[in-house]
């Protein structure tokens, strides 16, 4: 091909470019020799593939032929020989069996079929390596994605196996007790004691298997010492054989995790084989790994890493672990074959209801809560679907606690629990739920006919069928009446329990002590407990008169109210759905999911008020919250002694005043109260910006971002934060910005976002920085203040004659000339007019020049406690201790610049005298001491007898001013040798 390639004549004649495309042919001659040897170690490769699938597709082929001749042919010809020997219930049984053993019988053929298939795939893409040098990408993904298929297929066919021996088993059981055989039954068993058996089997003396402990290098998030535990069979595992590792790296342990419920509890441990060598095991092996404390309500359990997404690991008991008692762990059974790298992580999540369903549908109970059925109609999956069922109960998720803190629940009562339907696969037909004692409507008429002990089985009914075995219905194998016709099942756990409490609650007292009496025999005294406790309760209530209320638990409660059960299909919004009653249970509800969705929940309570679409919407919101996330807040902190340096942290609401308590003592003192609450998911991002003129230094670029897990001590960040332009904020009375978050990697639908405000305070200086004062007139002031003295309780006393001839020193040809002119030129007719204009004409032609005009006026007062009352009026507007000086005036201005409106409002300015403060000022501080001035001369301050500094306390107390501006009058009052009162 490169020969092939002739250089253009233009470049003939340049040397210089010639030379240079010389050079790139050289390159890509190389480049294409590299290719070309890649393909050739390709084919190699495929040789190598195409020979082992050769023998593995013998080796498959004889198994299958093992499996069908040693456990299907057998099977049917028992099942055929026992036909004729057994009843009608159990030949219907039967022959769902031996169908079902057919199609299983179908499915390996098909799996063959396709491993054939994928054979020939291989030889057609090897024999095309061959013949063609540009070999195709695709392709090799392709025999890659097939290979996974093949290993996968291999094991399923392993399960297949397992799953044969055990219905060999589960068949000898039904020879006994055939009637107690039903599918809900063998489904709780496994989760029981077949499932120790099983695990037994495939873990033969698992107890006396060697036990390698994994410590950490260095140190770990989760503060655990361990890496985890590792159990095999002996003699096919050495310590030195692998190597283990724990990863707290928070976006790898975000990676792990799949469904908004989870929470990692540990870091993700990967095991290596050393030397690159893999290790074969022909027993699954056991893993311990050491776990964090968690939410209660959440179920422990380990997943690990298989081909190309995480599997569940089979839950294994729990052991001793050498120098390790006050450490918890949780172990699991993970099948490895070859082990070269094996990734595992614990995480802890709501229990799953898992079940296989076909195009003949399925109706079932689930484990969690028997009072919940869901019938699935036939064709509603084509072909076989997973259909995963979560349940979460009210009473572990805090709902009472979160119903009085947000608005949205404040008429609302949770019923029942919050239930998820997920499929694989879109339905096709729709599906029926079932919520059986949903709440006990109490009724005005049916209050007096209700007996002590029915009232005590109706509010128990509901924690009854999900706590009791079925006594006294063990042997009832009746049809259930509320499956479809078209799939009828036998009576289910909780179908038997219901019927048991259908039966007591209509008959007598004497029936009811049998039932305890029955309760002892089968060594439940945990339900005897809770009816008698429940019985105390209501006996109590009735003995109260008027009756007392008491706070039943949710599952023992009566609901007043309406009842709505919400809905939300998918991504779309919550709405309210219709639900119908049974007749033969009429406190169950049916609900119908509509076809052409995969994801359902489910929410139902009731309300003392009518709910509005917009009100419903939002409190299934809530309450959706409440299931899955963990409430936080954010804290921003700033340092007592420079306030540009800050903390932030993310914490748990639950935690806020712990972690406010450990900042105080660092002397992290100051800044903005913490953030509202808001709920985040393990996993999630919280992303901070500084904006509005600061910057956090370390951040100027990029955002701050703080990775959330629940079970691991939340992100810090220290640093400090300057002012980007110290002139932008001239005009106010601090410094400030906005510290805005909002969680920007959602897994859950709804926006949360928020600001909190930072500020610096600024020199006293820079706020008044030109500012022009109003004079004050001393002489004028005292002159209102003594005639407001010598006339405060009639306006026309003429008790201040005396004082004005004192003030002239009884001159009284000088008193009669001002009494002359003061009639002249004042037109007013109050006596207390008169009297400050007579002071005023005194002061500014009658005095001496080179007196102290105060101190007259002052001396003039013939009353003691009068003359002193003036002094302290006066000295509050004279330096160097007046508070209303001008220096004072700045410092009061500084202390309430960001409240001085609502002060302003108390100290009745109007409207217009505000708006005209702040049109000629700029920045609360200027306008804070304008209005100040504006104050102290007003006659409401000048004739009080009160101290205008103590009604300043006194109507800022609710204000954030109220504690400093009570301080610094304190301190006046030290300084100053004057006597203020304050709160």
């Amino acid at each position: 091909m490169l020969a092939k390639l002739q250089p253009p004549s233009i470049l003939e004649q340049d040397n210089e470019i010639m030379s240079s495309v010389t050079q790139i042919l050289d390159k890509v001659k190389i480049n294409i020799q590299i290719v070309a040897d890649y393909v050739c170690e390709i084919t190699t490769k495929l040789d190598d593939v195409r020979d082992i699938i050769k023998e593995y597709d013998i080796e498959i082929a004889v198994n299958l032929q093992e499996i069908i001749k040693e456990h299907m042919l057998p099977e049917s010809k028992c099942l055929k020989r026992d036909l004729s020997t057994v009843d009608d219930n159990s030949r219907i049984t039967i022959a769902q069996k031996k169908l079902k053993h057919f199609r299983n019988k179908q499915l390996l053929g098909r799996q063959d079929h396709a491993l054939k298939e994928l054979i020939a795939k291989t030889e057609e893409i090897v024999l095309k390596s061959e013949t063609q040098v540009d070999y195709c990408k695709e392709d090799i993904a392709n025999l890659e994605e097939h290979l996974v298929s093949w290993t996968n297929t291999l094991e399923q066919i392993e399960v297949k196996k397992l799953r044969l021996m055990n219905n060999e088993k589960s068949y000898g059981n039904n020879d006994t007790n055939k009637s107690n055989d039903t599918e809900n039954e063998r489904v709780e068993n496994v989760i029981g004691s077949d499932e120790t058996e099983c695990f037994e089997r495939q873990h033969p003396n698992w107890q006396k298997w060697p036990l390698f402990v994994y410590d950490i290098k260095g140190t770990s998030r989760f503060n655990q010492r361990i890496c985890c535990v590792i159990l095999a069979t002996p003699g096919s595992l050495n310590r030195s054989d692998i190597s283990c590792e724990a990863t707290d790296s928070y976006h790898l342990i975000d990676n792990c995790l799949e469904f908004i419920d989870e929470q990692a509890i540990s870091g993700l441990i990967t095991i290596n084989a050393n030397e690159e060598k893999s290790i074969k095991f022909e027993v699954p092996i056991l893993v311990y790994i050491p776990v964090v404390s968690h939410n209660s309500s959440l179920i422990p359990t380990i997943k690990y890493y298989k081909g190309d997404c995480w599997a569940e690991g089979v839950a294994a008991p729990s052991i001793n672990i050498p120098d390790a008692a006050n450490v918890s762990f949780i172990g699991a059974s993970i099948p490895v074959r070859d082990l070269v790298c094996l990734q595992c992580i614990a995480v802890a999540r709501y229990r799953r209801h898992e079940v296989e369903v076909d195009e003949k549908g399925l109706t079932y109970e689930l484990h969690d809560d028997r009072n919940i059925k869901i019938s699935i109609p036939p064709m509603t999956f084509p072909n076989p679907s997973k259909v995963l069922s979560k349940i979460v109960s009210w009473n572990k998720v805090g709902v009472g606690i979160d119903a009085q803190l947000n608005s949205n629940l404040k008429y609302i009562k949770v019923i029942g629990s919050y239930l998820e339907v997920a499929s694989e696969t879109v339905t096709k037909s729709d599906i029926e739920v079932i919520l059986y004692n949903l709440g006990w409507f109490l009724e005005k008429e049916g209050v007096t006919r209700l007996t002590t002990n029915q009232e005590t089985l109706y509010r128990c009914s509901r924690w009854i069928t999900n706590n009791m075995k079925p006594i006294m219905a063990e042997h009832i194998q009746t049809i259930c009446e509320d499956a479809p016709k078209d799939h009828q099942v036998l009576r289910t756990m909780g179908d038997k329990n219901r019927l048991v409490l259908h039966n007591l609650i209509s008959c007598n007292d004497t029936d009811f002590d049998n039932f305890i009496q029955q309760l002892e025999k089968t060594n439940q005294q945990h339900i005897i407990e809770v009816l008698n406790r429940v019985k105390t309760d209501i006996v109590l209530a009735k003995s109260q008169s008027p009756a007392k209320e008491i706070n039943f638990r949710q599952d023992h409660q009566f609901y007043n109210g309406k009842l709505y059960v919400i809905l939300k299909s998918d991504d779309k919004e919550w709405k309210s759905v219709l639900h119908e009653q049974k007749p033969m249970n009429p406190k169950s509800r049916v609900i119908t999911l509509e076809k052409g969705h995969c994801i359902y929940k489910i929410i139902s309570f009731t309300s003392s008020e009518e709910l509005t679409s917009k009100e419903l919407e939002n409190a299934a919101y809530v309450l959706d919250e409440v299931t899955y996330l963990t409430k936080v807040k954010i804290i921003c902190r700033q340092n007592e002694e420079d306030l540009h340096d800050v903390i932030i942290h993310c914490t748990k609401s639950c935690e806020a005043e712990q972690r406010l308590a450990e900042l105080d003592d660092r002397g992290y003192t100051q800044g903005p109260s913490a953030s509202e609450e808001f709920g985040l998911i393990d996993g999630e991002e919280i992303e901070i910006r500084f904006e509005h003129n600061i910057q956090m230094t370390k951040y100027k670029l990029f955002p701050l971002k703080i990775k959330y897990f629940a079970n691991i001590e939340p992100m810090k960040f220290s640093g400090r934060i300057d002012i980007v332009d110290i002139n932008d904020q001239r005009g106010d009375a601090t410094y400030h910005g906005q510290l805005v978050y909002k969680v920007t990697t959602g897994r859950f639908d709804k926006e949360r976002k928020g600001t909190m405000h930072i500020h610096f305070p600024k020199e006293l200086e820079e706020n008044i920085e030109d500012f022009v004062h109003t004079g004050v007139d001393p002489v004028r002031l005292l002159a209102k203040h003594i005639a407001w003295q010598q006339t405060y309780d009639n306006f026309y006393s003429t008790r201040w004659v005396t004082y004005a001839g004192n003030l002239v020193q009884q001159d009284m040809p000088t008193y009669r000339q001002i009494i002359r002119d003061i009639d002249e030129y004042e037109s007013s007719n109050s006596e207390r007019d008169r009297c400050e204009a007579f002071i005023l004409r005194w002061s500014s032609h009658y005095s001496d020049p080179n007196t102290n005009k105060i101190e007259k006026i002052l001396e003039a007062q013939s009353e003691k406690d009068t003359r002193q009352k003036a002094n302290q009026f006066i000295m509050s507007y004279l330096p160097p201790f007046g508070y209303f000086t001008n220096e004072r005036i700045e410092k009061i201005a500084y202390i309430i610049a960001r409240d001085w409106k609502i002060i302003a409002e108390k100290l009745n300015f109007i409207n217009n005298d505000i708006s005209r403060i702040i049109s000629s000022e700029d920045g609360l501080v200027r306008q804070a001491m304008r209005m100040l001035e504006m104050w102290r001369i007003l006659d409401a301050v000048v004739m009080t007898p009160e101290s205008p500094l103590i009604q300043l306390c006194d109507i800022s107390k609710s204000l954030n001013c109220h504690n400093t501006l009570v301080e610094w009058s304190n301190e006046y009052g030290k300084n100053s040798n004057d006597t203020i009162l304050t709160d």
